[in-house]
């Protein structure tokens, strides 16, 4: 089923402006990062597709474009893999959103998102804490003063 014009920026609207912050009770750093990603999708629909953002619609972020996005912001952007998995998470929040309010329109959309490949990010290499030598005396706790 072809989704209405203009519903998928309806429902883009409702979702940063009442479900996040009230249903969900995200932060405001949060949905900013969530809006952040919507925009950068929109921009490469408009840059590298020649999408207009007025004409983005539930198909047209299926067939493949979700996969191609997050691509785009690897090799592109340069982008690490935590954070295309951050903007991928914004997207599937949304998919899962716009499946409950109008399902058979975001169908498309809704599958492309949640089959969409988490990349693997690599593991932090952080030097472990230096063990105290046993000849090191312990500060113990009698010895602060208070004032």
């Amino acid at each position: 089923m072809k989704s209405k014009p203009g519903e998928l920026t309806r429902l883009l609207s409702e979702f940063f402006t009442e479900y996040l912050p009230t249903t969900k009770g995200l932060s405001a750093n949060t949905i900013t990062a969530y809006q952040y990603a919507f925009r950068l999708l929109f921009g490469y629909l408009d840059d590298v597709k020649g999408i207009m953002p007025t004409k983005v619609s539930f198909e047209t972020l299926s067939n493949g474009v979700i996969d191609e996005f997050l691509v785009h912001l690897e090799q592109e952007r340069q982008c690490t893999a935590k954070t295309r998995n951050v903007r991928r998470s914004a997207i599937i929040a949304f998919a899962k959103y716009a499946a409950k309010k109008s399902f058979s329109a975001s169908l498309p959309f809704y599958s492309e998102a949640i089959t969409s490949t988490k990349k693997k990010e690599p593991k932090n290499n952080i030097i472990p804490r230096q063990k105290r030598k046993n000849s090191e005396p312990r500060i113990q706790y009698s010895e602060f003063k208070t004032l």
